[in-house]
């Protein structure tokens, strides 16, 4: 495909921040181009003009879902960032006492927010496990808006690259060796509700999160997406409730009532 005109460059990237918040900077000009170049051939769609006609009309949620997976960029890992889950394990009384909900209706919700094929979630589950056993119920919800990531996070399959984060502890408790990599046991595979969700979204959730995950996600958006997102996050979290970005990621220059904790580490 030819170099898109600057029409076009600016006509996709409005469509795509308009519908998911994603904000496409000129310096990421040649990944779209590329990236959609792929479809185009695939499709054997002859033009960007032909194509973008076709994702704007809002009766082709399909082909608009093929072409956000397209676009998003996935990167995860088993225990990413881990002095998040360093920090949960080592303060747990501490936040616990903070969220007194959790202990007296034996409950705790977590929503990992841009969950990619499932890794942070997987981490998630498993250390709460390991923290609470069948003391108390973990209600997990795992989100993204690529399709695409959520079936493979829904099928609990995991090369053996993917895997090497997993420390053998988890690994020989939580996972079965099967050809070409790791299955996830059922028992946790089970406890985590993957769902298909776009973040600019209103949120519909009846009950609020004890925590939310939220790493390296609001790094793809523009800095008044970021602050609309920070507030909604804000009204879903109880006092005391906990919030976490990625390392990359800061609240310094965006409007919120969080107190810092720690690096990338909020709690309200």
């Amino acid at each position: 495909m030819e170099r898109l005109k600057n029409a076009h460059y600016h006509q996709y990237s409005a469509l795509i921040h308009d519908r998911t918040g994603i904000h496409i900077a000129e310096n990421k000009r040649q990944l779209l181009e590329t990236r959609l170049g792929r479809l185009l051939y695939r499709k054997r769609i002859e033009s960007p003009e032909a194509y973008l006609r076709i994702l704007e009309n809002p009766a082709n949620k399909l082909e608009f879902q093929e072409f956000v997976d397209a676009m998003t960029t996935n990167t995860t890992e088993f225990f990413r960032e881990n002095h998040h889950f360093e920090f949960l394990q080592r303060e747990a009384d501490r936040w616990m006492a903070d969220n007194p909900r959790i202990r007296r209706e034996r409950e705790i919700r977590i929503w990992s927010a841009g969950c990619s094929t499932g890794q942070e979630a997987v981490t998630l589950r498993m250390l709460m496990e390991d923290l609470f056993g069948d003391e108390i119920r973990v209600i997990l919800l795992a989100t993204d808006i690529s399709q695409k990531v959520l079936r493979k996070a829904v099928s609990g399959f995991y090369s053996d690259q993917e895997a090497e984060g997993i420390p053998k502890a988890y690994l020989s408790r939580h996972f079965l060796r099967v050809a070409g990599g790791w299955q996830l046991e059922p028992a946790i595979l089970g406890d985590i509700r993957y769902r298909h969700f776009n973040l600019m979204e209103p949120f519909p959730f009846r009950k609020g999160f004890d925590m939310i995950f939220c790493r390296n996600v609001m790094i793809y958006f523009d800095l008044e997406t970021q602050q609309s997102l920070i507030t909604k996050f804000y009204n879903a979290l109880p006092s005391g409730g906990l919030f976490f970005i990625g390392h990359s990621e800061s609240l310094i220059n965006k409007r919120h009532h969080f107190r810092h904790l720690g690096p990338s580490l909020y709690q309200r």
